[in-house]
Formats: C-alpha cells, sequence, structure tokens
C-alpha cells in the first residue's frame, strides 16, 4: 500500500511540475482564461463574442460555439496574453455591448460583465 502511495504522490508532483510551464516575462502561467458573463438582469441571451486584438482591424470570426443565457457565463483560454484585446458582444436583439484595449496580462482570469440594457 505504501508503494502505491508513493507512486501516487509522485505522479501527482510530475503533474504539477509540469503544469507550471515557462517564463513568460515573470508571469504566472502561460495563459489568462477571458470569461464573457451575461448579466442576471439581462432579458436576452449572448449570441455572438469576438474578440481580438485592440491592433486589429477586423474582429474576426464569433467566438460562441452556442448562446449565453442570462446569468450564465462562457471562458475562453487566451494564450496570447500580456497584451490588450477588443471585445464585442452582441444580444439576440442585435444590442451591441464593446470593451476595448483591455490588458489581458498571463496567469489570471479576467471576468467581463455584459448587460443588453
Amino acid at each position: 500500500m505504501k508503494t502505491i502511495r508513493n507512486l501516487f504522490a509522485s505522479l501527482l508532483f510530475a503533474v504539477l511540475l509540469a503544469g507550471c510551464g515557462g517564463s513568460d516575462g515573470g508571469s504566472v502561467g502561460g495563459s489568462n482564461t477571458l470569461v464573457i458573463a451575461n448579466s442576471g438582469s439581462s432579458y436576452t441571451s449572448i449570441w455572438y463574442v469576438y474578440i481580438s486584438r485592440s491592433n486589429m482591424n477586423s474582429w474576426g470570426n464569433n467566438q460562441l460555439p452556442g448562446t449565453i443565457a442570462p446569468g450564465y457565463s462562457e471562458g475562453w483560454d487566451i494564450y496570447d496574453c500580456n497584451d490588450y484585446y477588443d471585445i464585442k458582444v452582441v444580444y439576440a436583439d442585435g444590442t451591441r455591448r464593446y470593451s476595448r484595449d483591455e490588458y489581458l496580462s498571463c496567469g489570471h482570469a479576467t471576468t467581463f460583465m455584459y448587460t443588453d440594457y
């Protein structure tokens, strides 16, 4: 039994060590979890989410695989972090909300709360 515990502890240590990642300017981890939350007081679902670097001229493709109902959220791992991003959300009724020049630092989660009114 002790051998199994030692093996488990060694495997756990190896997994945790492997998840540490390399250096990216002193940050912890190599990505930022970007969370888009649809306020519980919203009336409609978010149908489209666009995420692009602030220096880009176009929004690119919709990044949302489904919809975000009021009171729910969706997350993305942004691996090109330590940079500025623009975010556009579009509600089912066509209402648009924007966040511009948002700095996403590596090793953190960043949540943006939107409402349709």
